[in-house]
């Protein structure tokens, strides 16, 4: 390949590819600030050995995976820090972060006795943002990992309950790109940059037609990426 080709391309994949997708503090096509880490968290009544009545009886366990959610928050502030070259100035652990969803449940006059998913919005700067929508009661949190009951685990026998409220599995659709994704910080860490999922759904008009979703990305490396549960 003649060099100045070679030169063009490298300077091709270099903007298109690394520009874009790792920004740095000398970087500036995002704008930290701009960018938040999303985080759904599931509350659940039933999680504990004895349901809320009120706020103050929420524990940390009527927040499915709390501990693991907070682990994955860690681990991507610590990232996007280092990848913007900023500060980490601030902690979040298990006990924060329960603090604030219960405090974001009170301030929305959301009712302790239904489930809710709890969309949190984090910013780099330590300021987060908490959307809470009801969803249905489920019985069994783990349907579909393990279908048959008596292999669960002991330590998950509080989730070995009849699947939904009707004792009825619920079908889902699953579609998957055939259109392979190059990995990014944004494909490997949920953000609310999305542009890549987005474009790749605009490619399935069918995802409209169907109630029950799930979209995944296939990336380079042939893991998949879940785009997007509708």
């Amino acid at each position: 390949m003649p060099t100045s080709l070679n030169s063009e391309l490298v300077r091709e994949i270099h903007r298109d590819y690394i520009e874009k997708n790792f920004p740095s503090g000398h970087n500036n096509t995002i704008n930290p600030q701009d960018l938040e880490i999303l985080s759904t968290i599931r509350y659940d009544p039933n999680l504990s050995s004895v349901s809320p009545l009120t706020y103050d009886d929420i524990t940390p366990q009527n927040f499915f995976l709390l501990p693991e959610h907070t682990s994955r928050l860690q681990f991507s502030m610590n990232f996007f820090h280092l990848l913007f070259g900023t500060t980490l100035d601030f902690e979040i652990t298990e006990s924060f972060l329960y603090k604030q969803l219960v405090q974001a449940m009170r301030k929305l006059k959301k009712s302790v006795l239904c489930s809710y998913k709890v969309r949190g919005l984090f910013k780099l700067d330590g300021s987060v943002t908490f959307e809470l929508y009801e969803v249905p009661g489920r019985h069994n949190l783990l349907s579909g990992i393990f279908p048959d009951l008596g292999t669960f685990p002991e330590e998950l026998e509080f989730l070995s309950h009849p699947d939904d409220e009707d004792g009825e599995d619920v079908n889902w659709k699953v579609y998957i790109s055939d259109s392979p994704t190059l990995i990014s910080p944004f494909t490997s860490f949920k953000t609310t940059k999305r542009e890549v999922y987005n474009e790749a759904r605009k490619l399935y008009s069918v995802l409209t037609q169907v109630r029950k979703k799930l979209f995944f990305l296939i990336l380079k490396t042939m893991s998949w990426r879940e785009a997007s549960q509708i």
